[in-house]
This record gives C-alpha cells, sequence and structure tokens, in this order.
C-alpha cells in the first residue's frame, strides 16, 4: 500500500483479554509445586471476595435526610425513631464523632490538649524492706478428702471446673447478625438502639431495606400517559359520562383496575362549561363511585429516588384535584386504591383523607 493510501476500513484493536480466575491461577500454583504462593493467593482471594459490612447508622441517616423517618412518610402507628450515632472504625475521620459517639472529645482548632491525670502505679515495697516469701504451694495429694483419679474421673472433674469459672466471652452483638441489615452489627450502640424499637418500628425498617432495591419500573407503576387520549366530541349540557376501554397498556395495572372497579373499562367524564374532563381508572357498576389506582411506586421510600418521588408526588396531586373537581361538579364519589399500605399511609397523611385512599390487596 502505498504512503497516499487511506485504508477503507478502521484499524483494529486487539480486544481486551479477560481478567484470569484467581482460582485457576491457584490451581496452577498448586500443580507446578509452589504451595506457598498458592496458599497467600488463595488467601488474597478470599479477602478480596468478602462482603463489606453494612451498618444500619449511615443508612439510617440517608432515610433520615430524605425525610422517609418523618411524617408523611413515616407511617402514623410507627413512633418517631431515635438518633443512632454512627460507627467508629479505623478509616473514620474525627468529623465521625460529632455525631454522638459517646466518650468522644473534639479538639477546636488552636486550643491545648488538656492532660489528663493518669491513676496512680504502685512503685512496690521500698528498697531495704524484706519482703514476705511466698507461701508453700500445696499439692493435691496434700487436700484432704479431694482424690484426683485418673481417666473418666479426672476429666469429669476438669469440666466440670470450666464450667463453673466465670469466663470472658464476647458480647453479645458480635455472636449476632443485625436482623434489619443481615450483616453483623456496628456495635454495642447500634445492638442496643434496635432492641430498644417497637415491633412496627421495626417492620418499617424492613420495608424500607427493601425499598433500596426498588427502581421506577412503568411495567410495575403503570405509569400512563393521558394527554394524547382522544375526546368525545358529544357536546350536551351537564356531565357527559362513558366507558371506554382501557389505553395504559400495563397488565399489572389494568389488573388490579379490575378487581377494584369492578369493570374492564376506563371512565371518562366531561363536565359542563367552563369543561373540565378526566379518565378514571373505572367506575363501580351501578354505583357513582369512580376510581383511581395505582400499583408498583415501592420506590418512593428509596432515598436515591427522592427528587424524583417528590416530582411524582406532585403529579399525583395534580391528578388528585382534579378527579375532586369533576367528581364534586358531576356528583360522583372519587377515590383511590392501592396494594402497598405504606403508601396508602403516605398519601392519607399528604391529603387529610380527601379523598378516600384504600388499602385494597392485589
Amino acid at each position: 500500500m502505498r504512503k497516499s493510501e487511506v485504508p477503507d476500513h478502521p484499524a483494529r484493536v486487539a480486544p481486551r483479554a479477560a481478567a484470569p480466575n484467581p482460582h485457576a491461577l491457584v490451581a496452577i500454583q498448586r500443580q507446578a509445586g509452589n504451595q506457598a504462593v498458592a496458599g497467600r493467593m488463595a488467601l488474597a482471594a478470599r479477602q478480596q471476595a468478602r462482603p463489606v459490612p453494612v451498618f444500619l447508622a449511615p443508612w439510617v441517616a440517608e432515610w433520615r435526610k430524605a425525610g422517609l423517618l418523618d411524617p408523611p412518610f413515616r407511617p402514623a402507628d410507627v413512633d418517631d425513631f431515635p438518633d443512632l450515632p454512627m460507627p467508629l472504625t479505623k478509616n473514620s475521620p474525627p468529623s465521625a464523632a460529632r455525631v454522638g459517639n459517646p466518650g468522644v472529645r473534639i479538639r477546636p482548632e488552636g486550643t491545648k490538649i488538656d492532660k489528663v491525670p493518669r491513676e496512680p502505679v504502685d512503685p512496690g515495697p521500698p528498697r531495704g524492706r524484706t519482703v514476705e516469701p511466698r507461701p508453700p504451694r500445696v499439692e493435691p495429694e496434700d487436700l484432704p478428702g479431694i482424690v484426683f483419679a485418673p481417666g473418666i474421673l479426672g476429666t469429669s472433674l476438669l469440666v466440670a471446673l470450666f464450667t463453673l469459672l466465670p469466663l470472658s466471652t464476647a458480647p453479645p452483638w458480635m455472636d449476632m447478625v443485625n436482623p434489619i441489615t443481615g450483616g453483623p452489627y456496628g456495635g454495642q450502640v447500634e445492638y442496643e438502639w434496635l432492641g430498644g424499637l417497637t415491633q412496627p418500628q421495626r417492620d418499617y425498617l424492613r420495608y424500607l431495606v427493601a425499598a433500596r432495591q426498588l427502581e421506577p419500573d412503568a411495567a410495575v407503576d403503570g405509569a400512563m400517559s393521558r394527554e394524547d387520549w382522544p375526546v368525545t366530541q358529544q357536546r350536551t349540557p351537564g356531565c357527559t359520562s362513558e366507558s371506554v376501554p382501557r389505553r395504559g397498556g400495563h397488565a399489572r395495572h389494568d389488573a388490579y383496575a379490575t378487581k377494584v372497579t369492578g369493570t374492564p373499562s376506563d371512565e371518562f367524564v366531561r363536565t359542563a362549561p367552563p369543561p373540565l374532563q378526566i379518565y378514571y381508572d373505572g367506575r363501580t357498576p351501578g354505583t357513582g363511585t369512580t376510581w383511581e389506582v395505582k400499583t408498583g411506586y415501592g420506590w418512593f421510600f428509596n432515598p436515591k429516588h427522592v427528587g424524583w418521588t417528590a416530582f411524582q408526588l406532585a403529579r399525583w396531586d395534580t391528578q388528585k384535584d382534579l378527579g375532586l373537581a369533576v367528581a364534586a361538579r358531576c356528583g360522583l364519589h372519587y377515590q383511590w386504591a392501592q396494594p402497598d399500605r405504606h403508601i396508602v399511609q403516605l398519601l392519607i397523611a399528604r391529603w387529610g383523607g380527601k379523598p378516600p385512599v384504600l388499602h385494597i390487596p392485589e
């Protein structure tokens, strides 16, 4: 190829080789007879694969910052949560002590550190004084009434002595798993903090932990856009109401709406001029009860989506106000339904019970 010619295809780059399997490397070292190297590599692989402990205090701080531990997110039957100090580790910054760790004081800049007086140490007997000798050692054979027999009897006596004597053991929180995080406790403070909570508080914390794995999903939430729906051209005085096919296209939401409303159709309602119109999720046959149903949205309690949660709740506020206005002008009863009781309690606290929000399982 001449220098002036340009190839008609880009230069091919060799793909990057995949990272070698650490277990395969350990096996190769063992086959080669390098047992010491294989042992060190296996230890390093186990340390890298060991999961990082998850403590409850950082999550509690994140939930509190997102407002999930306060009304209206916190259910009315759940008491207020006390503060949980951050656990101090060897990599914790000095500012970590400011969150409530007992016994830790932060020295302001430019001040001197006060010397803490030490406890006086016994220097021992003064020089020149005669030290009393130790009493003679008493052999087991010299003790009356006690026979140290070899064999089974001697072993049983030793076991009884070790059982009855007080032994220093680890604190309980080191031998137990945190029932909320599924990992180890962050320390004695976290263990006592969790032990002082009521059962509704513990259940709500478990719900928040599960919500950390949830993400917005249109198929689960039943999110739909109704702005482009066709509008009936009927121009009769008063309110117009008719059943129309569901236009959501989300199987879970549509199935729940059918169960709650008792009809497989949505309900389109338009008021007299000045016109207002809305698509309800259905109207109970033979009644004036109209419904708005929601499924999913458990990610409202994921602090990662606090901004999107506020935006979605504002949209629900607008939808709620429109539904109430149309229902009031047309003599209808308007209410909401949701299968998640925590979202139901959130909406009841947010809207003050108007419209009614019902907890109906799927």
